[in-house]
């Protein structure tokens, strides 16, 4: 894919004055040269999605491992280079580009999400209802736009029944998923110490199962969201050529679903819960994520969240404040040990970088 061949300004004339705004493509590549190389590798993640929606009976789902994609990438650089009006620009060109071919998520800022109780995993699902909801939408305004001899192949989309009686299905499957799915997201806020220890110790096993249902249930769901927009995809295309029943043979490119963050180094608890969120609930073949952050400040962030999670525990505090030789030998011993680790978790591997101002890096 190649947006050079066209000189685009987004969203009206750029604005000369500081802050975020949109960048026409000379502002884009002199803010960031690498943004074709970005391009070009989420069209690289499109053909493996397709390969994997084309496996008969999803096998990849049941084969599905959390370091099985590298489907998120980072524009990392420092503070003022220009990184929130870069992802500003490609979630605008992502969305008019490509005659919607892709799912494009709204920008999450993660410095937004105030309240404790709320989950990445919670805000992510609560912005899906405005993708089933444009789902839903396009149904019926392509339904309304081609001929009657054409209602039939609105029936049933994918797997999905959106009509029925030629009424309107507002309890569709892909609707009542998501909202089975939005319940399950919420957070247990009970902690399991306040019950007694048999109790406690059911309790853990049922968030344990809980949790491991969720993420099979969440795969199941991206499959049928992707799946059901690329089926919609393929009707809008087959109805414009023309063909009111089957499908043509040019089949549709497979369709991404694509999430941006933005300075998710500002909160630091949110950036672990993040990176952490990403093996867990978002290894899927259609999904890229794309996220900014000052890229030192992302380094001491996770650091020193190793560190918390290192020296936590009251039992290593108090053995370490007795013997203050073997403090300071395992604190340089840890502290390197600290660093490897976040350089693993911070995933800098492959990317293409520019030393200057701001770089990709993917994981």
């Amino acid at each position: 894919m190649t947006l050079n061949d066209q000189s685009r300004i987004t969203g009206g004339e750029p604005s000369r004055k500081l802050g975020v705004k949109y960048l026409d493509t000379e502002q884009m590549g002199n803010t960031f040269p690498d943004y074709q190389a970005l391009l070009d590798r989420i069209e690289e993640h499109r053909q493996i999605a397709d390969y994997a929606a084309r496996l008969p009976g999803r096998e990849h789902t049941a084969k599905r491992q959390p370091q099985m994609y590298d489907n998120v990438y980072a524009v990392l650089g420092g503070r003022g280079t220009g990184k929130s009006s870069v992802i500003l620009t490609l979630c605008e060109w992502l969305k008019q580009d490509r005659n919607h071919q892709d799912l494009v998520f709204p920008i999450i800022t993660p410095e937004i999400i105030s309240e404790d109780n709320c989950s990445i995993l919670g805000w992510i699902m609560s912005m899906t209802e405005q993708i089933v909801t444009q789902i839903e939408e396009r149904v019926k305004q392509m339904r309304g736009r081609y001929d009657p001899l054409s209602y039939p192949a609105f029936e049933r989309i994918g797997q999905v029944d959106f009509f029925k009686d030629c009424l309107f299905n507002s309890h569709n499957q892909l609707r009542e998923h998501y909202q089975a799915l939005m319940r399950d997201s919420i957070q247990d806020d009970i902690p399991p110490t306040a019950f007694p220890f048999d109790e406690a110790v059911g309790l853990r096993v049922h968030l344990s199962h809980k949790q491991y249902q969720l993420i099979q249930r969440l795969n199941q769901f991206w499959d049928e969201l992707s799946e059901t927009w690329r089926e919609l995809n393929q009707l809008d295309h087959d109805l414009r050529s023309g063909i009111f029943q089957g499908q043509s043979d040019a089949r549709v490119p497979q369709p991404l679903i694509i999430l941006f963050f933005d300075d998710i180094d500002l909160v630091p608890e949110r950036s672990m819960e993040l990176l952490n969120s990403t093996f867990q609930y978002f290894t899927h073949s259609s999904i890229v994520l794309i996220i900014t952050a000052a890229e030192k400040v992302l380094k001491e962030v996770i650091q020193l969240r190793m560190l918390e999670r290192t020296v936590g525990s009251t039992y290593n505090s108090l053995l370490l404040d007795a013997h203050p030789v073997k403090r300071k030998v395992h604190s340089d011993s840890m502290w390197k040990s600290i660093q490897n680790m976040a350089k693993n978790k911070r995933c800098l591997g492959g990317g293409t970088t520019n030393g200057d101002s701001m770089n990709i890096s993917s994981g």
